[in-house]
């Protein structure tokens, strides 16, 4: 995981969506354990506080469990949830992606043709 200090995105929040972006992508899996604060924080090499909120902020939303004396896990969850979770995910990049195509004037069949092009050509998808 990366964080970029020279973003707008607080990095406690770029640190949570990068773990949520692991888990939709089965980078990490359920009941698995996740670095500690400590270790995160300095494998980023920001404050332990800014890794501590992001924890707080996922456990709150019912992403990672914290066990006492055990460390933090990814907590399970409702698989009808993180089909939804992922839905919304791509739809958001979708959103994005078509508003970058339209403010360079790039007409939509042009877009939908070139990413049939694109996808049928992708040796590893």
């Amino acid at each position: 995981m990366k964080v970029d200090p020279a973003s707008n995105i607080p990095l406690y929040q770029q640190i949570a969506d990068g773990i949520r972006a692991e888990i939709l992508s089965g980078r990490r899996r359920e009941g698995e354990q996740i670095p500690s604060v400590r270790e995160l924080a300095s494998a980023l090499r920001i404050n332990p506080n800014t890794v501590a909120k992001a924890y707080r902020m996922l456990q709150e939303e019912g992403v990672i469990e914290s066990r006492p004396g055990g460390g933090n896990y990814i907590a399970k969850r409702d698989a009808s949830a993180v089909r939804s979770e992922r839905a919304a995910r791509l739809d958001a990049e979708i959103i994005s992606f078509l508003a970058q195509t339209d403010s360079c004037g790039i007409p939509r069949t042009d877009v939908l043709k070139r990413l049939m092009e694109i996808i049928d050509n992708r040796k590893d998808s």
